[in-house]
């Protein structure tokens, strides 16, 4: 098994989100992933800024899932 990180960016103001964005790394196990997925949150909120975030109502969510290896 292996770990992947699946972020996604929303709008509360348009009630819509991004299309899923998986990250093209893997992770050893969900505590990396997690720690992985809020510094990318962190980052992402950062860059966007505080204006476009407040007007647009921005929020991004992310998960940490496990799928099979081949």
């Amino acid at each position: 098994m292996k770990i992947v990180l699946i972020l996604v960016m929303c709008s509360f103001s348009t009630g819509e989100c991004i299309d899923p964005h998986t990250v093209d790394k893997n992770f050893p196990d969900m505590y990396e992933c997690m720690l992985e997925g809020y510094e990318m949150a962190l980052d992402k909120t950062l860059e966007i800024g505080r204006y476009d975030i407040n007007r647009h109502g921005i929020y991004i969510k992310f998960g940490c899932k496990e799928v099979p290896t081949a």
